[in-house]
């Protein structure tokens, strides 16, 4: 009986980790809600050091979150570190927001992989799913300048998008 629940636990678990990180054909578009409810400025990150971390305002903002544990984030790094290089002098700010993993493991995560952006944390994972709706990874956000969503998949935005949002900041 032991052995049923064992495997049973185990199923369960790699279904919601291959549910949560789908591969590049699982992945899905979802628009934006209208009007969203979450004041982005307000969310309390923590930097590197554990200090607290919020966006700044008026800022076009380039979130993507992931774990270390998401093969589809890691492969979306170089996209990211393109659209710094691309759009970061025009003023979008990019930040990568790591979900749930320990400070060495980032800092691992950032030298393994080449990250060139900003990285700040959610520990508890409590910022990305309870406030923001975080529901699988990689998950991609594009904030305007006013504190709204302008972007929301798990895809990385096209550069129309990130174009767009930066003249509508101007």
């Amino acid at each position: 009986m032991k052995k049923i629940s064992l495997i049973t636990v185990a199923l369960i678990a790699v279904v919601l980790i291959a549910g949560g990180c789908a591969g590049k054909g699982g992945r899905t578009e979802k628009k934006a809600p209208q009007g969203s409810e979450v004041d982005l400025f307000t969310l309390e990150f923590l930097d590197l050091n554990g200090n607290p971390f919020k966006l700044e305002k008026g800022k076009v903002t380039y979130l993507t979150f992931f774990a270390s544990w998401c093969r589809v984030c890691a492969e979306e790094v170089k996209i990211n570190n393109g659209i710094l290089e691309k759009f970061g002098k025009k003023g979008l700010v990019v930040y990568g927001v790591n979900v749930g993993d320990a400070t060495p493991v980032v800092k691992k995560y950032i030298s393994k992989n080449g990250i060139k952006y900003s990285v700040v944390r959610d520990p508890s994972g409590d910022i990305s799913m309870k406030k923001m709706g975080l529901m699988g990874l990689p998950l991609n956000l594009v904030v305007g300048a006013d504190g709204r969503e302008i972007f929301r998949a798990a895809e990385t935005p096209t550069d129309e998008i990130l174009k767009r949002a930066l003249e509508s900041a101007k």
